[in-house]
């Protein structure tokens, strides 16, 4: 929480993705998000005010470093803009005494060391606004999941989790959906920056072309024309 609040998530997505989505844990324009007018100017998601430092200071101190602490990033090198995010990070977190040094890696090392999780801290976007289901993009923060790789276990955000996952009634499930996030705004497993956005352009006669992208294989199996 203290390198959340210590964070400037707008000043990261200006300089490295100008292009980008502010939000926190699922996909501003998804529909199951928090909307980022009710957010924008709260603690860890606007920029850090010196009450924000301050703060993200005491929680340090009371987690046992008044003088802050060293990581290494586990960084992919296959793109600029993950060791661009880690660079500006780094900077950022300077201020609250967090220091810290890049570790780059080509893939196939950086996804044995996210698997084997020998890594302090990972920039890593693990999925794609295209892939918009809360079941997936929340899976990442719940106990028992495969792709939960910082161990993150919350018990009442694995119960909601179940919940929302298991109702046929939309409404309820997105009742649900936002609770989650409010939990984790509150006990954040990770740091959201922002989301990347991606463009497709179409006729207007093509139907059924939202969510197409690399991360659900392009299908086009629900994509029709109108006459």
């Amino acid at each position: 929480k203290a390198v959340w609040l210590a964070m400037d998530e707008e000043a990261l997505k200006d300089i490295v993705e100008p292009d980008g989505v502010m939000g926190g844990f699922m996909p501003t324009g998804s529909g199951w998000e928090i909307p980022w007018a009710d957010v924008k100017d709260q603690p860890g998601f606007r920029r850090p005010t010196p009450e924000d430092i301050a703060e993200a200071k005491k929680l340090l101190a009371e987690a046992g470093y008044p003088e802050g602490f060293s990581f290494k990033w586990l960084v992919r090198s296959s793109s600029r803009s993950y060791s661009d995010l880690a660079v500006i990070a780094k900077a950022q977190l300077e201020k609250i005494g967090i220091k810290s040094e890049l570790d780059v890696q080509e893939d196939a090392a950086f996804w044995a060391r996210r698997l084997a999780l020998t890594w302090d801290a990972m920039i890593y976007p693990p999925v794609s606004v295209e892939m918009s289901d809360p079941d997936v993009i929340l899976s990442r923060f719940i106990t028992d999941s495969g792709g939960n790789y910082n161990k993150y276990s919350n018990k009442k955000v694995d119960e909601l989790y179940d919940k929302q996952s298991a109702t046929a009634d939309p409404t309820e499930r997105k009742r649900l959906v936002l609770e989650i996030q409010k939990l984790l705004f509150e006990d954040p497993a990770a740091a959201p920056v922002f989301w990347r956005a991606d463009y497709a352009f179409h006729h207007p006669e093509v139907k059924g072309f939202d969510n197409i992208g690399l991360y659900n294989g392009n299908r086009l199996d629900e994509v029709w024309l109108a006459e």
